[in-house]
């Protein structure tokens, strides 16, 4: 079951041990890179970035009625497509909330699994993004152009 993702650059260790005991895990988690590569191999087909995620990853996580929604609607976008944080809202039943959509967004514990990139400002801006507007730009690009 993936229940976090979290992106650091090569040869950070000492930053992903904080990282962990930041979040109560035992820094001594072994890294598993046979595992990595076959999801890696799953999600980018001759190097480019397919969007989808293969249906036997089981994905664990919790929050509010609201939340949990909110995630399953992002999960419904499709690649190359996006919405907004007010039809997030509005998906996840929750009309008007479009600031709440925001928040599911920025605290999504699955970036990339579960699209966040795919959501934007109702004015068509990029809006935020926890690993820079710029990574948001070139993962909508790729899904674009695949």
């Amino acid at each position: 079951m993936l229940v976090r993702l979290h992106l650091m650059p090569a040869h950070t260790e000492k930053e992903a041990a904080k990282f962990l005991k930041d979040w109560g895990w035992d820094s001594n988690i072994k890294a598993d890179p046979k595992r990595a590569e076959k999801l890696i191999g799953q999600l980018f087909t001759k190097n480019r970035w397919t969007g989808v995620f293969p249906a036997s990853l089981s994905l664990g996580f919790y929050g509010t009625d609201f939340q949990w929604a909110a995630m399953q609607k992002m999960l419904k976008v499709p690649a190359g497509k996006t919405t907004t944080y007010a039809g997030l809202a509005t998906a996840a039943n929750a009309n008007g909330a479009s600031r709440a959509a925001g928040s599911v967004c920025s605290r999504n514990p699955l970036p990339f699994v579960v699209p966040c990139h795919r959501i934007l400002a109702t004015n068509g801006g990029l809006g935020n993004y926890g690993f820079g507007t710029a990574l948001k730009r070139q993962l909508l690009d790729w899904e674009l152009n695949s």
